[in-house]
């Protein structure tokens, strides 16, 4: 069993979560595409996914709009990985300890001087650290 998931490793947890929320907003939109939650998600999560399902704009996939304002910092935070490089390595390790063999790891096409910081620090940093586990 595997996942995709958004992975964006910074030192200023909000530079994480605002490059990672268009993509975040784009992946979660999957989980609401009929204007219907699918899956498993908790009532607040269910309740963003439906406002996400409502102002969701084609025009601007994966881009910081509209989407992106209606995702709270806790979602960003429960649907990737963001924040410092121990936070992201945990969370790895929790993606691993619930079983996943296989998971591909996403970052925005973007290449911003942040956006290279953040691959620099998923493969230099986080995924040795993850490896060596």
């Amino acid at each position: 069993m595997g996942c995709v998931v958004v992975a964006m490793p910074q030192e200023d947890i909000r530079v994480a979560r605002d490059l990672a929320r268009p993509t975040i907003a784009t992946m979660a939109r999957f989980s609401v595409m009929n204007k219907k939650v699918i899956g498993p998600a908790t009532s607040d999560q269910a309740e963003t996914m439906l406002k996400l399902a409502e102002v969701y704009d084609m025009n601007k996939h994966g881009d910081a709009a509209a989407q992106t304002q209606v995702l709270s910092d806790e979602f960003v935070d429960q649907f990737g990985i963001v924040g410092s490089v121990d936070t992201c390595v945990d969370r790895i390790k929790e993606f691993v300890d619930l079983g996943l063999e296989r998971m591909t790891l996403w970052m925005p096409h973007t290449r911003t001087p942040e956006m290279a910081h953040s691959y620099d620090l998923l493969v230099n940093e986080v995924l040795p650290r993850v490896r060596a586990r």
